[in-house]
């Protein structure tokens, strides 16, 4: 897989791009103080990215959200919206609407809240202040697995994926059955902290293996991770 070298809100930059089979698109912008930056990068990319693929036959993923409020997921909301008006123009590929990320990488005070959580865990501070209801569900989805399903994608049926996966659609893919779990925040951070969890008791040893291991991570990178305090 070859990384893409350019500004995907500029359609100049795919004119030297050579031929692929497939093209994975998880560029976005998540949060920035110039709102128009965020619809340059998610839109007008996302749309430079599908023109590219549709101009070369080309099978295009991409990365969306299943956030429903902010810029953020305004722009990626309108970015579906663009592909799937595009089906009949002869584009093929997937939407993933992917909930919360997390895992190593994952940059903390811009990602996701979680790995915010995780990496004040890893250097003892705070992070109560953080929680504004720890009762609250979340639906999370480790790294390891959005790679897994990216790779099943790009190797099987997309059709097969998404029927498998309960989606209602072969183009636009949700992944509660390909890995996401569920959690309630106060009991992830009990996982995080060493203890049990009280409020989600289907929360898996799996569950717990990957929040743990992941804590282990910003444990280890805890030094550079500071650089991206925001």
């Amino acid at each position: 897989m070859r990384p893409f070298q350019g500004n995907v809100a500029l359609a100049q930059d795919f004119d030297s791009l050579s031929p692929s089979k497939y093209f994975v698109h998880l560029a976005a912008l998540n949060r920035c103080d110039d709102e128009y930056k965020i619809l340059d990068t998610n839109v007008l990319g996302t749309y430079n990215v599908a023109r590219h693929c549709l101009k070369n036959r080309i099978k295009l993923l991409v990365a969306g959200s299943t956030k429903h409020y902010g810029m953020y997921a305004a722009s990626k909301r309108v970015s579906e919206t663009i592909l799937t008006a595009l089906l009949p123009c002869g584009l093929v590929g997937a939407y993933l609407r992917l909930p919360n990320v997390f895992g190593p990488h994952c940059r903390p005070y811009y990602n996701s809240f979680v790995s915010t959580i995780l990496h004040h865990i890893s250097i003892d501070e705070p992070y109560e202040h953080l929680i504004h209801d720890p009762f609250a569900e979340i639906r999370l989805l480790h790294v390891s697995d959005l790679c897994k399903a990216i790779d099943t994608l790009l190797t099987g049926c997309l059709h097969d994926f998404a029927e498998r996966h309960g989606s209602e659609s072969p183009f636009s893919i949700d992944f509660w059955n390909a890995g996401e779990f569920r959690i309630t925040i106060g009991d992830f951070c009990r996982i995080a902290e060493g203890d049990e969890p009280i409020n989600s008791p289907y929360a898996c040893q799996r569950t717990k293996h990957l929040i743990q291991n992941t804590l282990d991570w910003y444990k280890n990178n805890a030094k550079s991770n500071k650089t991206h305090r925001r």
